[in-house]
């Protein structure tokens, strides 16, 4: 919530591709933006930029200028302010009324499937499965709907179907470290240790900061290779990345 009287809209967006054009990678408004990963994730863990259509004449610190006018009751540049919580089930309607308006819509379908993903309950699942196999029927090469559809499918069991669009995720992107990882689970759970290291050391080398890939490496040379200087090589690392401790516990 903002100060008194002001109303806060979020109306305006601005999509960054972050890897395709190395100049725009130092572009200071990238900085505080939300990744589609994170919003698929259901969370968010750092601070999110934004700007006002009116400000202050003053600013707090990290801010190092003003660009306002004079007002009292007006934000300053770098305040800071902490979003409601709660407001998941007014989103998912939300998406689902702007479905109902625009059948063909793929990314309300790609932020209803995300919000449904997480909530706990075995129809949102379901549903989230769905929206995710109509994202691939409008576009084949969706890769992300394909990588998350994969991870659903294989979280539930469902190791064939799950395998068949890691696959096809790493025929268009190789070096894709979420669909190894994918792969490199489905082969551990079907005894093939050696082609699950492959694709898990695979996952490491493509993104060294993949906490997933570091985590189930560490399982593996724990419980499957018996090496375990490398599984608490591989533990730490995770824990470094912002791994949940608690996941350890037991290790």
């Amino acid at each position: 919530m903002g100060p008194p009287g002001m109303a806060i809209s979020g109306g305006k967006r601005r999509i960054i591709d972050m890897e395709r054009n190395g100049r725009q990678r130092q572009w200071a408004g990238a900085v505080g933006k939300v990744r589609v990963e994170e919003v698929l994730a259901g969370e968010i863990r750092h601070a999110i930029r934004f700007t006002m259509d009116t400000s202050a004449q003053g600013y707090i610190h990290p801010a190092t200028h003003h660009a306002g006018v004079a007002g009292a009751d007006l934000p300053p540049m770098g305040l800071r302010l902490r979003l409601k919580r709660g407001e998941k089930d007014k989103a998912i309607a939300a998406y689902r009324k702007v479905i109902e308006l625009q059948k063909a819509d793929a990314d309300a379908r790609t932020a209803l499937a995300g919000l449904l993903q997480h909530t706990g309950k075995e129809e949102d699942r379901d549903q989230a499965i769905a929206l995710y196999q109509e994202l691939i029927q409008i576009n084949e090469k969706d890769l992300k709907a394909r990588l998350n559809l994969a991870n659903m499918l294989c979280e539930g069991n469902r190791y064939a179907e799950a395998q068949e669009h890691y696959e096809y995720v790493l025929r268009a992107d190789p070096n894709n470290a979420g669909a190894h990882v994918g792969l490199g689970v489905i082969y551990r759970k079907r005894g093939r240790i050696k082609d699950a290291q492959e694709h898990y050391e695979a996952a490491v080398k493509a993104d060294p900061n993949s906490k997933l890939a570091h985590y189930n490496l560490g399982v593996l040379y724990d419980y499957y290779l018996e090496d375990t200087a490398k599984a608490q090589e591989h533990y730490d690392t995770y824990l470094r990345l912002g791994g949940d401790a608690s996941a350890l516990e037991d290790k």
